[in-house]
């Protein structure tokens, strides 16, 4: 940083260069990457940049500790400043919203200095949370900005909106316990309400970051008498209950992914089993024979629980899984990772190839839809006859009509989340939440064939591990998947859904994030994130009333390019997005959709986001290379069903073609949820999706080849190398490995 002496003409010179340096720490994947400039400030070296002084140097680990003193303070007193000019109480949101936005970068970059703490270590004797300015500035900005913000949310004194978005504050430190936020957050979870919604049940998997649980003993008696009041009220439905079958479901698309596993291993099976029984003392030997057995077992149909077996598939598969694990966590497979087998040794060379094949198989198995195609119809039969079946074949109009009959019925029965959030709570089982755990199974949707290029969709929840809200962990199936990639040269493309900003979501997209810097993966992983979740996302104050398209257009590409704003892209993607391509591209729709219009309503922008979504989407693809592809969220019911769905739609819309594979798309957007949490799809993804597909429909209804040619394909088809406009889409019926 430049010397007080030097001056400064404004106090945002000041906080200026105090961003820039906590931006370079945040890009940076090594502190050894960083140099200090010879106006006193941390960059990251571009080509033929000479270094202040030596990294990696004695003398260099000292400065870049003092230099994050000095940004830590500048940072702490541009705050101060704010804070003594606003007396206190912030009454304009964009100002506070300011504040957060660069208490989140700190917060991002205290948490990388932690996993590199040699340098302060060596230099002080001490991590960077542990020096007296970033403890001051926390402090402050805790005990001055949000307790007494939050103070004033509790008493009631601002709006409901306000305090909607208060219950899900920024990330500051994911490491710090907030007592005020933990109050907020027990004031949401006492609300029954938001229980049956399902918006957060992953809370009641989770530890705080004391080490407690997220429910109280009022949430409980609520949950019960809730519970006791639906069982009587809807008592005469029970013989009839559509969920009762979910069970039988769930347990043939499990023996369904056992029979896919073993299949997918048949070749290095007979090379494991000649010699594996013979050296069960190997840890990692003896615990994939048990997985193996379990998945034989898991894989006949004779254990299904229609047959009354005295073990399901189900129970076999979660052995599978246990079983796997532990070979994958043993110390002999990480040697063999480090090592790996030559083919001479057959055992251990079929070992990690059974392993890493059953991950693949794992990840892009074929779910069987016919049997759950017959259960969406049968629950639709039951429906009441107030509406006729459409005649008209759109897919919004189908949609809308499966939508509405589905609901009419799930609405007389007992509420399924309030049942699972009760069997948690009477049963203690508080324990991490881990979508693979909970048998919400990754699975392959479509394949996209774009002239010579072809790449998968997969549903894919996140492939993180939870116990505690500010610790996530990449699942071991997810690594072993890459692997196997790796042996392939594949990559896969994981577009995240998730609010990064968001204190629940942050350490589930932080980990996605961290992964694909790792070297083993870098080459076979991707990860961008498109937050679906965010004030800007749904046009809410300040941005509800940017009606002007200039504006709109120009926040929209501040947002895409800010970490802070819950957007995130990796280094090697930003020169091919950033500016050119985000430029032209949101022109591009705003000239092919929205005609020039000076002015879009609020409808109209969350359309235009959508859209612009699609076309990222497609970009990201483009330039990963990518074989497959996820839109992930937290779980993969509401978000990622939405997502996936929509750019199916949209996709088959801009070419032009007819939706033939409705039941595909109906087993894709409403078994998710009603599998796996007895309830309808979330209302408001399910009108967003809704909104832009009809928009788009009434946009291409109607016109010719070559009118869509000019409409689309001649505005954005040019800033693709892919054809676009030249795309066919199938939805498989078997594996495809």
């Amino acid at each position: 940083m430049k010397s007080s002496s030097e001056g400064r003409s404004s106090e945002y010179d000041m906080l200026r260069e105090a961003l820039a340096n906590l931006n370079s720490i945040a890009e940076c994947e090594s502190l050894a990457d960083l140099v200090i400039t010879e106006d006193n400030q941390l960059a990251l070296p571009k080509k033929g940049d000479v270094a202040f002084l030596t990294p990696g140097s004695k003398e260099d680990s000292s400065r870049k500790v003092e230099v994050m003193r000095s940004t830590f303070r500048y940072v702490l007193e541009y705050i101060r400043r704010i804070y003594n000019k606003e007396n206190g109480v912030f009454r304009n949101k964009a100002t506070l919203q300011g504040i957060q936005t660069i208490m989140v970068l700190v917060g991002e970059v205290a948490n990388k200095l932690d996993r590199y703490t040699s340098i302060f270590k060596k230099a002080h004797g001490q991590t960077v949370v542990e020096l007296k300015e970033y403890k001051d500035l926390q402090e402050f900005y805790q005990n001055k900005i949000m307790k007494p913000m939050q103070e004033r949310l509790l008493l009631g004194d601002v709006s409901q909106k306000i305090l909607k978005d208060s219950v899900k504050p920024v990330v500051i430190n994911v490491e710090e316990k907030a007592e005020t936020e933990q109050k907020l957050l027990a004031q949401a979870l006492s609300n029954l309400d938001a229980v049956k919604e399902d918006g957060d049940y992953d809370l009641f998997y989770l530890y705080k970051e004391d080490g407690t649980p997220f429910f109280n003993e009022s949430l409980i008696k609520d949950i019960q008498n809730a519970y006791n009041a639906n069982i009587h009220e809807d008592q005469q439905y029970v013989g009839d209950d559509p969920f009762l079958q979910v069970k039988n479901w769930e347990d043939k698309l499990l023996l369904s992914c056992c029979q896919q596993g073993l299949t997918s291993i048949r070749s290095p099976l007979e090379a494991f089993y000649h010699e594996a029984l013979k050296h069960q003392d190997h840890e990692v030997v003896s615990s994939l024979h048990k997985g193996l057995m379990a998945l034989m077992l898991g894989s006949s149909a004779k254990n299904l629980l229609r047959h009354f077996s005295v073990k399901s598939c189900y129970q076999y598969f979660v052995d599978f899984q246990i079983f796997l694990r532990q070979a994958m966590r043993s110390g002999e497979y990480y040697k063999l990772l480090d090592r790996p087998p030559r083919k001479t040794q057959r055992l251990l060379a079929s070992t990690m190839d059974i392993i890493h094949t059953l991950c693949l198989s794992l990840y892009t198995h074929v779910q069987p839809r016919q049997e759950l195609i017959h259960g969406l119809e049968a629950i639709v039969e039951r429906a009441p006859k107030k509406t006729q079946p459409p005649t008209v074949d759109t897919p919004s109009v189908q949609l809308d009509y499966y939508y509405e009959m589905l609901g009419s019925v799930i609405k007389h029965f007992p509420n399924g989340p309030l049942f699972k959030a009760l069997d948690l709570v009477i049963e203690g089982q508080v324990q991490t939440f881990d979508p693979l755990l909970l048998a919400i199974l990754p699975h392959m949707l479509f394949n996209v064939y774009m002239g010579e290029k072809s790449f998968s969709v997969l549903n894919i929840a996140s492939p993180t591990a939870q116990t505690f809200i500010h610790k996530a962990v990449m699942v071991d199936e997810f690594k072993g998947f890459l692997r196997s990639y790796a042996e392939r040269k594949k990559m896969h493309l994981l577009i995240n859904l998730q609010d990064r900003t968001s204190w629940k979501e942050y350490a589930r997209s932080h980990a996605l994030e961290e992964l694909q810097m790792q070297a083993e993966y870098t080459e076979h992983y991707s990860e961008a994130t498109l937050t679906k979740d965010t004030d800007f996302y749904y046009q809410l104050a300040p941005y509800h009333n940017l009606d002007d398209v200039e504006g709109f257009i120009t926040q929209f590409k501040e947002h895409l390019s800010s970490l802070q704003s819950g957007f995130y892209f990796p280094a090697r993607f930003m020169g091919a997005l950033f500016p050119e391509f985000i430029d032209h591209l949101l022109n591009g729709i705003h000239s092919a959709f929205f005609h020039q219009k000076l002015l879009l309503n609020r409808r109209q922008r969350l359309d235009f986001i959508e859209i612009a979504y699609f076309f990222i989407q497609l970009k990201l693809i483009e330039i990963s290379d990518a074989s497959s592809v996820s839109f992930t969220c937290k779980d993969s019911l509401d978000v990622g069903s939405t997502a996936s769905v929509q750019f199916f739609l949209l996709l088959k819309l801009l070419n032009g073609q007819k939706v033939e594979d409705m039941d595909a798309i109906m087993a894709m957007l409403f078994i998710p949820a009603l599998l796996h949490r007895e309830r309808m799809i979330d209302h408001e993804r399910f009108t967003r999706m809704m909104n832009v597909l009809k928009f788009v429909e009434a946009e291409v209804s109607g016109l010719k080849n070559k009118e869509r040619q000019t409409r689309f394909q001649d505005k954005l088809g040019p800033l693709f190398d892919l054809p676009l406009f030249n795309t066919q889409i199938t939805v498989p019926e078997k594996e495809s490995v």
